[in-house]
């Protein structure tokens, strides 16, 4: 009996196919025996926690200057 193949590669590379990849193994991260994690940091929670605080100082100006404002309004009114 004639086996068929059924894997549809036909023993060839498929073009854009995970099937052909053999990924090596990354010993660039090696030093003295440990390894160490790539630099993929990025600035997003910085700017995330620099934006809030722009916000929320902005947040307190407007709240206490209507505060204030609303202050004066009623001793204003009081005096006359």
């Amino acid at each position: 009996m004639i086996q068929e193949d059924n894997d549809n590669t036909g023993g060839e590379a498929v073009k854009g196919s995970d099937i052909n990849k053999n990924p090596e193994p990354n010993n660039n991260n090696k030093t003295k025996g440990t390894t160490t994690l790539p630099n993929t940091a990025t600035n997003l929670y910085n700017y995330l926690t620099i934006g809030i605080v722009i916000i929320l100082t902005g947040a307190g100006i407007l709240f206490f200057q209507r505060k204030r404002k609303l202050a004066v309004d009623l001793s204003e009114k009081g005096n006359s």
